[in-house]
């Protein structure tokens, strides 16, 4: 790596430790592919190693471009070790879906870039919900408890087994990756419905190793939210104590999952920062730090946990008032706080659309950018990656499913 090279912000998510830039060979092309182009650009006969060292400094938005240029772009940004070490650099992006497809957002003012990817492949089922994502890669859940993997940059996915048993409860889910043994893992809760007994069950897959795992169950019965947010190796929950207090702070808690002990620890709210009366509480994930934000008539306060697992470190760092008629809560769906760019806007996914804040203002408005679809059925934060599952996720069951173009696979998952 030459000295003037400055790398892009490294992402949020933990991946794979890259430590050097790979070197791919410089062999030069053969006769059969001189013949088929007699006369290439001047681009395309650039040295290997210095293809490489351009890629490394462009926005991942123009790589996925440049992936469809030819060949020898695609097999230099397919590589493994180079494709890690891409993922190590690129920061967060957005994506979001408009029916079964996904676009990939940046959402720079100058720049703003939203491109049409891979038609999600759960086509033959109308309920799909994004459990999380993580160093590239999505989970996604399709019918009432099946589940998918997919990296939606260069289109592959493969189906996880089904849960053994009936299925009659309310479900919660998560979606996280442990550094220490380089796996993900799928975190299923399995709640009793109301007025039937029963306990509140934890279940893992590693994903790869095709077995579904029982760890225990849990203490308490009452989970905000659905799906948890992945930082630091946890997955983290906002759950109810089931206890009735005086103060907001004193009925919930974070109920925090780590991935690789597989063992849960609890971190409390802010102290003395709710309104009284019904609030509607969600996760997230800002700048690297765990963040709550509370959604009370038209204001939404963001606490962010500035140490990580420190009490003292919650601050409220944003106040995002809504100017129009009505309230934030006259919508089914939680406000969700996506990120906040450089230029000091809040992306926020609100009422089937991205809308922004700046901050001192009060109010929002849509986000215009071209080629962005009208309605937005869900959003999220993402860190494209080119790393294909073969090389991503160990294990024998990935193995078996992934000489593929897979839909198939999914088509056999959902007759089952």
């Amino acid at each position: 790596m030459s000295s003037s090279f400055n790398p892009r912000q490294p992402s949020a998510c933990p991946s794979p430790p890259i430590t050097k830039k790979p070197n791919l060979s410089d062999s030069p092309p053969s006769q059969q592919q001189q013949r088929q182009d007699p006369k290439p650009p001047l681009v395309l006969q650039l040295p290997n190693h210095i293809t490489v060292e351009i890629f490394s400094k462009l926005p991942i938005t123009i790589l996925i471009q440049c992936r469809c240029v030819c060949r020898s772009w695609r097999r230099s940004l397919s590589d493994p070790q180079f494709a890690k070490y891409l993922l190590s650099l690129t920061p967060p992006s957005l994506l979001i879906k408009h029916r079964r497809t996904f676009f990939l957002v940046d959402p720079s003012p100058q720049n703003g870039v939203v491109i049409k990817l891979a038609e999600d492949p759960s086509f033959l089922s109308p309920h799909l919900e994004v459990v999380g994502s993580c160093n590239g890669l999505l989970a996604v859940r399709y019918n009432v408890c099946q589940f998918y993997i997919s990296n939606p940059i260069i289109g592959d996915f493969f189906s996880l087994p089904r849960p053994r048993g009936d299925i009659n409860c309310s479900l919660v889910w998560g979606f996280g990756f442990s550094p220490v043994s380089n796996v993900y893992k799928l975190v299923m809760v399995s709640i009793p419905r109301k007025g039937i007994e029963g306990v509140v069950e934890v279940r893992v897959l590693s994903v790869g190793s095709g077995v579904w795992r029982s760890i225990g169950s849990s203490v308490y019965p009452f989970w905000i939210q659905s799906s948890g947010v992945f930082l630091n190796g946890v997955i983290h929950w906002i759950v109810g104590t089931g206890k009735l207090r005086l103060r907001l702070e004193d009925c919930f808690v974070i109920y925090a999952f780590d991935v690789e002990s597989e063992c849960f620890q609890e971190f409390p709210l802010p102290r003395g920062t709710f309104h009284t009366g019904k609030v509607e509480l969600e996760l997230g994930v800002l700048q690297g730090c765990l963040t709550v934000n509370a959604c009370y008539k038209n204001t939404i306060s963001v606490w962010v946990m500035k140490e990580y697992g420190v009490e003292q470190s919650w601050t409220k760092e944003y106040v995002i008032r809504n100017k129009a008629k009505g309230t934030f809560r006259s919508h089914p769906d939680i406000p969700r706080v996506l990120r906040v760019t450089e230029e000091g806007q809040v992306l926020l996914f609100l009422k089937h659309d991205l809308q922004a804040h700046n901050l001192g203002d009060r109010g929002l408005f849509r986000l215009q950018l071209d080629r962005m679809p009208l309605v937005v059925h869900g959003a999220c934060v993402h860190i494209p990656s080119f790393v294909s599952l073969k090389h991503a996720i160990a294990g024998d069951i990935i193995k078996k499913q992934l000489p593929w173009r897979h839909y198939w696979e999914l088509h056999k998952a959902i007759k089952v």
